[in-house]
């Protein structure tokens, strides 16, 4: 696979935990935990209880001694002591590190391009920038540079008021950004600010810096309320909320605020299942997950279990957007002419390059003559299609725009999709993909996003 993956441009990033070991709580053994021994699904013997891992191996002294995390305003505690019953590592412990240096190595030489660091504010900062100053560099042959360096991000709930600060973590990787998503959620949910307030959006909302953060609308912790304690008061984003999810990702995308932005791709569940697995395939003889299913427009199809929002057209078409300004590293790529029209509808300029409005008033509307920053003409929405292939004719929605660079814009409220709930497993096929084509084509107009592409 990664091999495969990166012949066509894909990077693989592992997804790694250097905090603990195992607890006997996980659920990833083939029989019952008796006196804390287990037989792992990896055919080892392992005595939790006794600190024995010989798959390392890791012993006794390879740990801290037990206690555990009862104040999460503690870093001394947060960092030295047992999260949920797993055996907590002691870094300052050279052996712990090498080995460590060793299975991030063996990635490495299998054509990863880095790790995503589960749990990172639990180990100590400088314990991380030793492992990953002695990694070695990137596979050659999987095609990256001589001397490439490893990409590192660290998964990181720092929302503002943690004894461990996300910023101390910033000089060793970029960290994820959870209060981005959190805020965007609550404007566009009419929950906080109106969506005007976004005027102010980057650091000053309480955001790392724009080179330290990795931003996103929603995660596999965020959709799945009550795993994460820290996330437990609030209710982010998802394909659930179709409508708000759309408008939340078309702004990431078309704001320049993030260094990197992170696009979701899931799986169905229900709110009372949220420990439940990907989609798989059971039977008698065997048991493996599920792959999509894809209809005539290469969605994904309900029935397989796969959702595939990075599938989806608007978020094809503004990854591209997002892509065109990042691949030319653009002086005239800042937030310009930030307009309004009441709280709930803006539009701003990227620069003299691209418009972007958006309606979210659930009643109104948006019905104004604003400035573009374009030059005369007429110009194609990029989200409904851009040009034609032969470049004559806008595919979708079109602008014109006079010799003011000014437009009169008039974009529709959106229909109430919300409504239209998915419910996997309780309609047939061709019913739940005329609702998602509705739901597309319904939210499309309360978002206008103008590019360069000019009749």
């Amino acid at each position: 696979m990664s091999r495969i993956c990166n012949d066509a441009g894909v990077r693989l990033y592992a997804d790694v935990n250097l905090n603990h070991m195992a607890s006997l709580s996980m659920p990833y053994y083939n029989n019952t935990p008796s006196n804390g021994v287990v037989f792992s699904s990896l055919n080892r013997t392992v005595n939790i209880t006794d600190y024995h891992y010989p798959g390392v191996p890791f012993e006794k002294n390879d740990f801290h001694k037990f206690c555990v995390v009862n104040n999460s305003m503690n870093a001394h505690e947060m960092r030295n002591c047992q999260k949920d019953g797993h055996p907590d590592l002691n870094h300052n412990q050279y052996g712990v590190k090498e080995k460590m240096i060793l299975m991030l190595n063996r990635y490495l030489k299998m054509g990863v391009a880095g790790f995503r660091i589960d749990s990172a504010k639990y180990v100590w900062p400088k314990d991380l920038k030793y492992i990953f100053d002695n990694l070695d560099d990137l596979n050659v042959d999987f095609n990256f540079s001589i001397g490439s360096r490893p990409f590192f991000y660290h998964d990181i709930i720092d929302l503002g008021l943690d004894s461990i600060s996300k910023t101390e973590y910033t000089p060793i990787g970029m960290v994820t950004e959870y209060l981005y998503a959190i805020k965007l959620s609550e404007i566009i949910n009419y929950k906080s600010t109106p969506l005007a307030s976004l005027v102010n959006w980057g650091p000053a909302m309480g955001f790392l810096s724009h080179q330290n953060a990795l931003v996103f609308v929603d995660s596999h912790d965020t959709q799945q309320r009550g795993l994460v304690t820290e996330l437990n008061r609030y209710r982010v984003l998802t394909h659930k909320q179709r409508t708000k999810y759309i408008i939340a990702n078309v702004f990431m995308l078309a704001h320049p605020y993030g260094r990197l932005k992170r696009i979701m791709s899931s799986y169905y569940y229900t709110d009372t299942d949220v420990k439940r697995g990907a989609p798989r395939v059971t039977t008698d003889d065997s048991d493996y997950i599920r792959a999509p299913e894809f209809d005539a427009n290469y969605q994904c199809k309900p029935a397989s279990g796969w959702i595939c929002e990075h599938r989806w057209s608007f978020i094809l078409s503004m990854v591209a957007f997002a892509n065109y300004f990042n691949a030319r590293n653009l002086r005239d790529n800042n937030v310009m002419y930030f307009q309004t029209n009441g709280p709930n509808q803006i539009a701003f300029c990227r620069g003299h390059i691209a418009f972007v409005a958006i309606n979210n008033d659930s009643e109104r509307m948006f019905n104004k003559k604003l400035y573009t920053s374009l030059p005369p003409g007429i110009y194609c929405d990029i989200i409904t299609g851009g040009l034609t292939s032969n470049s004559d004719a806008c595919v979708g929605r079109y602008l014109l725009v006079d010799e003011q660079r000014y437009t009169l814009l008039q974009l529709p409220v959106a229909s109430d999709d919300d409504k239209l709930n998915y419910t996997h497993g309780a309609a047939n096929i061709e019913t739940e993909e005329e609702n998602a084509k509705y739901r597309e084509e319904s939210v499309l107009w309360r978002i206008f996003m103008i590019y360069c592409d000019k009749q």
